[in-house]
């Protein structure tokens, strides 16, 4: 057992900054002491609309969660968005020369060897973690190998990298705001690691994480991610087509797009309403909107085509995100074109269990996991300080 110690991450949505302060004890139960929102201007093409909107979101966001858990903050961890990221996967081998029994020091040692990214210009390493691992000549793949004896030792390292600028700027953030430490954990593989259980991630996990202006597609398989792709189209696209095609207010376009359903066929003189009682044709409004799901759909298929490590068309695709997890019949539009199964996932957390919490409840996961004993798992990732 573990005494459960608060910790305070930093969610960094392309619309929306979320900070969280809490934990997650050994029985699975989360304790949220405090929270804070912001918006903000986002970013898009890996590029932010405005630093400045985006250090005073983070100061408003942490303040708030700040007061409301009644504590001063000294470390934090930051979740690296998709768009800011990179997976690289390689065979590492170690050779030990005789049998040899693996321990965490092996493991260690094996994630080191492949970790080559100290020189690298433009990106650092954030997360290591294996896809699978080999014992000698053996060509069959195993989960844990702690414990067994082998001569060598051979394992599908998964990389993640993070952008060096995009280290640099929250490392200015976090001498403005007199923080103690900050430490980076990839989003998109924490949402794997959270989200879904060891024997799902053994099979293959396929997520896309459909935001509000920028979405991700991670493939992963055991507690490493094969791959990782993002596009600048979310949510918010949504409304801006009906914006544009209907000539309305966006704030009206956003309403009506909340209120889409597309599993409905509706005739001439049908309405969608808005907030402020302005009305849309339903028939061009549901047209409207399943073009730009069709749209996302191609994008995510063009993600999965272009992957190094190839996922197989059994595995199904899990959608979160705030994008379009709530729009009535995107799910099964999506598991058309994708030849799919589709299904929505949202996290366990009081208050919190719904898409668009994902990134930041996994990343309140992941930290808390790791704040409990520095390496909860005996090393099965690993993470890096500034």
């Amino acid at each position: 057992m573990f005494k459960q110690k608060d910790v305070a991450v930093l969610n960094i949505g392309s619309h929306k900054i979320t900070v969280l302060i809490g934990g997650k004890s050994e029985n699975g139960v989360f304790k949220i002491s405090g929270r804070g929102n912001a918006f903000y201007d986002g970013y898009m093409q890996g590029e932010w609309l405005s630093e400045e909107s985006l250090f005073s979101a983070v100061e408003r966001a942490l303040s708030v969660a700040e007061v409301e858990a009644d504590k001063r903050i000294k470390t934090l961890y930051i979740g690296v968005p998709a768009e800011f990221s990179a997976v690289q996967c390689k065979t590492v081998t170690l050779d030990f020369g005789r049998p040899f029994k693996v321990s965490d020091e092996e493991i260690n040692r094996l994630f080191e060897k492949g970790d080559t990214y100290a020189n690298d210009p433009d990106f650092d390493c954030v997360n290591c973690s294996a896809v699978n691992y080999a014992l000698g000549r053996i060509s069959k793949r195993i989960i844990e190998p702690r414990g067994l004896e082998t001569p060598s030792l051979t394992g599908l390292v998964s990389y993640v990298l993070a952008e060096r600028r995009f280290k640099r700027l929250f490392e200015d953030f976090a001498m403005r705001m007199k923080l103690k430490s900050v430490e980076y954990i990839s989003m998109p593989w924490a949402e794997v690691m959270s989200l879904f259980e060891p024997e799902q991630r053994d099979r293959y996990v396929v997520l896309a994480d459909v935001g509000y202006m920028s979405s991700s597609v991670t493939v992963a398989r055991g507690d490493g991610a094969l791959s990782l792709a993002s596009f600048s189209v979310g949510g918010a696209h949504v409304a801006a087509d009906i914006n544009e095609v209907l000539d309305i207010p966006y704030s009206a376009a956003e309403d009506i797009k909340e209120r889409v359903d597309l599993n409905l066929v509706f005739a001439k003189g049908d309405n969608y309403e808005s907030n402020d009682r302005i009305k849309a044709p339903a028939d061009i409004v549901n047209e409207v909107a399943r073009a730009r799901v069709e749209h996302i759909a191609d994008l995510i298929n063009a993600a999965l085509d272009s992957a190094e490590h190839k996922c197989p068309s059994f595995a199904a695709l899990y959608l979160t995100g705030s994008g379009i997890s709530y729009m009535r019949g995107a799910r099964e539009l999506l598991s058309g074109k994708l030849q799919r199964a589709v299904e929505v996932v949202s996290p366990s957390a009081p208050g919190l269990s719904r898409p668009e919490y994902s990134g930041a409840v996994s990343l309140l996961d992941m930290a808390s996991r790791l704040e409990s004993a520095r390496n909860p798992f005996g090393g099965f990732f690993r993470l890096r300080k500034r």
